[in-house]
């Protein structure tokens, strides 16, 4: 409901909810000032850590994209010579060390060599994978931790809603106000091919106005293959092309998963959205193979994220998981970004 309010929509009963939903935004917004206007005066410092820290993080709620764009820098800076480390808060309860996290356990499948710290306190995070021996910290969604000292900061823009409708949340998906990229060294356009080219003309003019400094990069996700639960390879996307498949998710935006799918000449015949970091339970798998039974799919398409929070649970579900990989503009983007991650 709060999607259908951020958007474009009509009618008597989102008006109200829109009118609810900006009363609601405004102590999120007033807090919002007091904390950046604490940093941007100096009032409060950032902590140093002894290593670099180059931060990934968004302006808005949902997904972005990050993971597959951290993993691409983890994997950079170690062609480079350097030795990275992943750190992220972490959404799941019990994951204050990573085990129980799905994300940790994603980048330690995709990016093995790279070790991944699960903590909510980020400035001893950096700290610890310094003590393991790390140079740079990757640091997953922590462009509004401030409190984090940071060498970089990447944000990622969804080419197709940057600025999550224009309000703050609960409003909208805004997690700051949009001036707030001002502070970014590189904004990265992503799912790029997904808007026409006036449309991203006219994304990249707002980037410029609101952050003048901020070098532009362009991105793409680029689907790459199928993967099993246990991220055994199975099949190249093409096979997708002309099947019916049934998509599951519990992402920030199950659009994207359902229109990636489209794209691949497969039919979506069903999109279940479980919402955002969501568990999965053995009932409700149960329950999305009866659904795929009775609409005679071939398969359930899921992300990788997802992926990792269904392995445990036995199920005889069909499930694929979609293996994505960012792929940039051109090389002087590339070489902007190889370049946070230091000489």
């Amino acid at each position: 409901m709060v999607r259908r309010a951020a958007g474009p929509e009509r009618g008597v009963r989102l008006a109200l909810l829109r009118a609810a939903l900006r009363v609601l935004s405004l102590p999120h917004a007033a807090a919002l000032r007091i904390h950046h206007a604490a940093f941007d005066s100096g009032w409060r410092k950032p902590q140093r850590a002894p290593l670099r820290v180059v931060c990934v993080g968004n302006l808005t709620a949902g997904g972005t994209g990050k993971t597959p764009i951290v993993a691409w820098l983890a994997r950079e800076a170690l062609a480079l010579g350097k030795r990275p480390a992943i750190v992220l808060r972490g959404y799941r309860r019990g994951a204050s060390d990573g085990v129980g996290s799905d994300e940790a356990q994603l980048y330690a499948r995709i990016v093995p060599n790279v070790p991944v710290l699960v903590d909510a306190d980020r400035v001893r995070a950096a700290h610890a994978a310094h003590a393991l021996g790390a140079d740079v910290v990757l640091l997953d969604d922590g462009f509004q931790h401030r409190r984090l000292h940071r060498d970089v900061d990447l944000v990622l823009l969804d080419a197709r809603d940057p600025f999550g409708g224009g309000a703050v949340l609960p409003r909208g998906f805004l997690r700051e106000p949009e001036r707030g990229l001002a502070r970014a060294h590189i904004v990265v356009l992503t799912r790029c091919d997904r808007v026409d080219a006036a449309g991203l003309a006219d994304v990249e003019r707002r980037v410029r106005d609101l952050a003048p400094r901020a070098t532009i990069v362009h991105e793409v996700h680029a689907p790459t293959g199928l993967v099993g639960l246990d991220g055994a390879w199975i099949a190249d996307v093409a096979a997708l092309r002309g099947q019916r498949v049934t998509c599951v998710s519990g992402i920030g935006d199950p659009t994207t998963l359902s229109e990636t799918v489209t794209r691949l000449g497969a039919t979506v015949v069903r999109a279940l959205d479980f919402g955002d970091h969501h568990e999965f339970t053995a009932e409700q798998l149960a329950e999305v193979a009866r659904e795929r039974d009775a609409d005679g799919t071939r398969w359930c398409v899921t992300t990788e994220k997802d992926a990792m929070r269904m392995r445990s649970i036995p199920s005889d579900l069909p499930v694929v998981a979609l293996r994505i990989e960012p792929r940039f503009g051109d090389e002087s983007e590339v070489a902007a970004l190889r370049a946070t991650i230091g000489s």
